[in-house]
């Protein structure tokens, strides 16, 4: 969706994302960025070259926050689209273009 306009983008296939059996749901590493859900909130902060710090708890930046309709249950990331399953069934999918950089 178009935050500014409200408008629908782009459609996702569900086979572009795929969750691995026995892998942390709520959370998602990428080669730069690690995605955690904190209830209803999805907290995207940039992973350290040097290790460190990777989610906010450990003391790392967040680069961006999304809010969900519900508690978030799961999450994944196929290049700039953010998979987010909630607790009551519903399914977001966000679009964050810094990701596929």
């Amino acid at each position: 969706w178009d935050i500014a306009s409200g408008e629908e983008v782009r459609q996702v296939a569900a086979s572009e994302f795929a969750f691995d059996v026995g892998a942390e749901l709520t959370a998602h590493r990428t080669n730069h960025h690690l995605m955690k859900a904190y209830v209803d909130t999805l907290v995207i902060t940039e992973r350290l070259p040097h290790g460190g710090a990777e989610d906010i708890e450990g003391g790392a930046a967040p680069v961006a926050y999304f809010r969900a309709p519900q508690h978030i249950t799961s999450v994944r990331c196929n290049g700039a689209s953010i998979c987010v399953g909630c607790e009551g069934g519903a399914v977001c999918i966000l679009h964050a273009p810094f990701l596929a950089v």
